[in-house]
């Protein structure tokens, strides 16, 4: 094998680059675009401050998570002997109110009788 000589090396060096068309860079800004092709943008805006508490979008609340009996979202869910969930409070005074007039407390959807529950 032939080792180049440094001279040898530069100039083939060069007619290598010389086969390679130079890059060009433009910076002229396309008449198209007033703000100019890559011109870098401002950043959007930061998000507004949350809604202050109390306007919050208004919600529905699934049917049933609300008390059968007393129409109000259920705090302490409990399911009694008729297969139906009732809020605690709301079920015991229903049972309470029966007992206390001498009723048997029935269920208001299948008529069970709800004194064990």
């Amino acid at each position: 094998a032939m080792a180049m000589s440094q001279a040898q090396s530069a100039m083939a060096m060069s007619q290598a680059q010389a086969m390679v068309p130079p890059m060009v860079v433009s910076t002229a800004v396309p008449s198209n675009s007033p703000a100019g092709y890559g011109a870098m943008q401002p950043p959007p805006p930061p998000p507004g401050p949350p809604p202050p508490l109390g306007h919050a979008p208004p919600y529905t609340v699934p049917p049933n998570y609300l008390c059968p009996l007393s129409g109000r979202l259920m705090t302490r869910p409990v399911i009694a002997d008729d297969g139906w969930a009732y809020d605690e409070a709301a079920l015991t005074q229903w049972v309470q109110t029966a007992v206390a007039t001498k009723q048997v407390p029935y269920s208001p959807f299948n008529g069970a009788d709800l004194s064990q529950t």
